[in-house]
Formats: C-alpha cells, structure tokens, sequence
C-alpha cells in the first residue's frame, strides 16, 4: 500500500513538473512569436514610410499593401489598433487610418493574404507590482558624536536671533546643527538624537532647528517653520550701544533716517 502511495505521489510530482515546463516554454515561444511579429510590422512600416514622397508610385502601393497586409492579419488574431501601434511608433489611430485609406485611396477590395501573427493575448490588468527595495540601514551614533551633542547641545539653545554671527556661542550652536544633519543623512532616527543630547532638545526641537536652517523638506519637516536667516542684527547701522535708533529715540521725538 505504501508503495503505491508512493508511486502516485512521485507520478503527481512528475505531472507538476512537466506543466511547469511545459508553461515555460509557451511563454518563451511566445514571446519570440511577439519579437518576430514586431521585427515584420516594423521593417514593412518603414518600407512603406520611405515611399511617402513618392505618393502613388508602383513602389509606394506595393509597400503600402504589404503593411496593411500585416495589419489586418494581426486585427484577424484579435490585435487592437493600439498594440500594433506601440510596435510601429503610431497611435492607434494612425494604425487604423493607413489601414483604412489604403482601401478607399486604392479601390482594392480584393482579399488580401493572411500572414502568420501570434494571437493576440491582453496584458494583466493592473499596474505591475514595483520591485521591492531593501530597506535602509538604520545609522548608529558613535561615542564621539553622542559626547559632542551632549555638550553643544545646551549652549545651542542659548543663540537667539541677536546673538552675533562671530559669538562662540553662535558658532557651537551652528556646529550642533550641522552635526544633527549629518546624523540625519545617516538614517539615524530623530529620538536617538534626541536621547544623546541627554535633555538639552527634544525630537520637535530638533526638527524645527533643521528646519530654520532651510532644511527641512530633506526629513519631512513642517514647512510652516521660518528659516533661519545669516543677519546680523548687531551690525546693523543705526544700532546705538545695542539699540537701534528707533528704540533711544524720546517719544514724541521723530527719529532721524540714516542717509
């Protein structure tokens, strides 16, 4: 009993692996069915174009019969008028237009040949599938990084848009920030930036300084942040012992213009 279990198993293992085959090899007889039928529209197609400026020549009719030949060979197999242009570099129209002037330009009702042409088959409905891609590699933050936002990280937080350009403190804060981007670049994810900087930003500050930076739409930052603009308002020409102008002029007083 076990053999013959075993026998009808082997013989069903048999079967699969013979359609299995079998498939494979309509699929590629196929698809060199489809190539041969597109290398024959396509050569006759361009016969037939380079008659163009010799309109109703002996030349020009026969190349033109000999494409609409194939064409209607392929509309017998059930090729629609848009597939055979996608072979030739028409529309479906234009297809279907050259077919159909050749007959009422020519008068010619007679029958013409049928070639041979594979029998037309729809593709699968439906976009297909997009390759899947391996994921990215979530980075790691080294020691060395992890010390360096733990200690720019407070002094960071300590820039305002008053701080000059050529402060330390400006230049420790646009370090910190050039150090988050960089981390951001590698994968690495916004909470474990936020964990090495040991209190001093949380993942929205972070992401809101990326942002100020004119950087946010590289990490789906929200657009609505302001950047950061390189002004120093230190310099500017009506600043008198830290304030402008405007601000030391008595009310009541009209301020003078800087010319």
């Amino acid at each position: 009993m076990k053999d013959a279990v075993d026998t009808a198993e082997t013989e069903t293992e048999t079967v699969d692996v013979d359609n299995t085959n079998q498939a494979k090899d309509d699929a590629k007889a196929r698809t060199e069915a489809v190539a041969d039928a597109k290398k024959r529209i396509s050569a006759a197609y361009r016969k037939f174009n380079a008659q163009k400026d010799h309109f109703d020549t002996p030349k020009h009719l026969a190349s033109w019969r000999d494409l609409v030949t194939i064409i209607e060979s392929a509309r017998a197999q059930g090729w629609p008028f848009n597939a055979l242009g996608e072979m030739i570099g028409l529309s479906g129209e234009g297809v279907r237009v050259t077919s159909l002037r050749y007959r009422s330009h020519t008068d010619d009702e007679t029958e013409l040949p049928v070639v041979d042409f594979p029998v037309y088959q729809r593709p699968p409905r439906g976009k297909s599938p997009k390759p899947k891609t391996a994921a990215r590699p979530v980075g790691v933050i080294s020691p060395e990084e992890a010390e360096a936002l733990k200690a720019l990280g407070p002094i960071a937080k300590l820039a305002k848009g008053s701080t000059p350009l050529e402060s330390d403190i400006r230049k420790k804060s646009e370090a910190f920030s050039k150090l988050v981007m960089e981390l951001k670049d590698r994968n690495i994810k916004w909470a474990d930036i936020a964990d090495a900087t040991e209190g001093s930003h949380t993942v929205a500050g972070l992401r809101m300084r990326v942002a100020r930076h004119d950087h946010g739409d590289r990490w789906s930052v929200p657009p609505s942040i302001r950047a950061y603009r390189r002004v120093n308002i230190h310099d500017h020409p009506d600043r008198v012992d830290g304030k402008t102008e405007a601000q030391t002029t008595p009310k009541g007083a009209k301020a003078t213009t800087a010319k």
